[in-house]
């Protein structure tokens, strides 16, 4: 039988909570929400099944834990996860995530100017914001966002209809 023996209480949970770390490894999951016409992000739903996004990383030891890649599922309130590996005593690692882009759609930036971002990140435990940079191009925007071990991040991702524009048609 296993059994922990410490002298109070104290180390007993110190203990316990380490032995319960040591396999949580972190993860990254991305809502992909979309923004009615003419509405806000506060007016977004989940995204439907069929968007696709990937994630990687060159940060040494760290690694995506496969599948690379994940598209959001029916009933799947618009998210995809992906879990993350660290070695060697590493703690974080930067991870990109892309999404492959819908005809029709794009991206709702967060912010504006040299502040607007691609997507919104936070501890999902604590909801403390979590710095995104921009990354991706048009048809493949994505972001970066700092991975940690024991903690999931969670980010979302706005889209929003391309108005349709008929040739010839002016509106005043």
């Amino acid at each position: 039988t296993d059994f922990i023996r410490r002298a109070d209480f104290a180390e007993a949970g110190q203990a316990l909570a380490a032995l319960a770390r040591a396999n949580c490894q972190g993860s990254v999951e991305v809502q992909k929400m979309i923004v009615p016409p003419g509405g806000t992000l506060a007016n977004a739903s989940p995204a439907p099944s069929g968007w696709q996004f990937s994630a990687s990383t060159t940060a040494a030891d760290t690694s995506i834990v496969a599948p690379e890649t994940a598209s959001t599922t029916v009933g799947g309130d618009g998210r995809v996860r992906f879990g993350l590996a660290f070695t060697n005593s590493a703690t974080s690692g930067a991870v990109q995530i892309q999404g492959t882009q819908q005809a029709g759609y794009q991206v709702v930036p967060i912010g504006s100017g040299t502040d607007a971002r691609n997507a919104r990140c936070v501890n999902a435990e604590t909801n403390t914001p979590i710095p995104v940079t921009n990354a991706g191009t048009a048809s493949h925007p994505g972001f970066s966002v700092m991975g940690t071990s024991e903690v999931q991040v969670s980010c979302q991702i706005f889209n929003t209809r391309t108005p349709l524009l008929v040739p010839g048609l002016e509106l005043d």
